[in-house]
């Protein structure tokens, strides 16, 4: 009976939660600031917890490639990506 009770109420908690990926909000901003498509874009976590807390709270550093740039993004929690640094790849097209 006390399993039953654990494992409902452990998937209770589960359903109401939704993991959040920051990629998915990042990925247009960046193409947009990189004039590059998101496809050919790549994403680097630097430093931070991306993608391990729930809801809009976390903090972390993500760095993206594209089209010959880059650019460094910071999470501000509860608020959105903020460009911190931007500049040529050290690979050219």
């Amino acid at each position: 009976m006390r399993l039953a009770l654990a494992l409902a109420v452990a998937l209770g908690v589960l359903s109401g939660c939704a993991f959040f990926m920051p990629v998915d909000t990042l990925r247009p901003r960046a193409a947009f600031d990189l004039k590059c498509p998101e496809g050919q874009l790549q994403f680097t976590e630097l430093s931070g917890d991306c993608g391990k807390k729930l809801g809009n709270e976390y903090r972390c550093t993500i760095g993206v490639q594209g089209c010959g740039q880059q650019a460094t993004y910071v999470h501000v929690p509860k608020s959105d990506w903020i460009m911190n640094s931007t500049g040529n790849s050290a690979t050219p097209r």
